[in-house]
């Protein structure tokens, strides 16, 4: 990246970083929710079924 950036550049870059951040939280959330079901169904007994 240049000294001096445009804006242009600057919020492509910013776009970039969010989009990686986004996908990074969505990928936490998912796991946390995965998890909190296991335990749910861990703990009334039911088998989970993945198909």
């Amino acid at each position: 990246m240049e000294l001096n950036p445009s804006n242009e550049e600057l919020l492509a870059y910013y776009a970039e970083v969010l989009s990686h951040l986004k996908d990074m939280i969505n990928e936490e959330l998912m796991v946390l929710v995965t998890n909190r079901t296991h335990n749910i169904f861990q703990k009334s007994g039911d088998k989970m079924i993945i198909s």
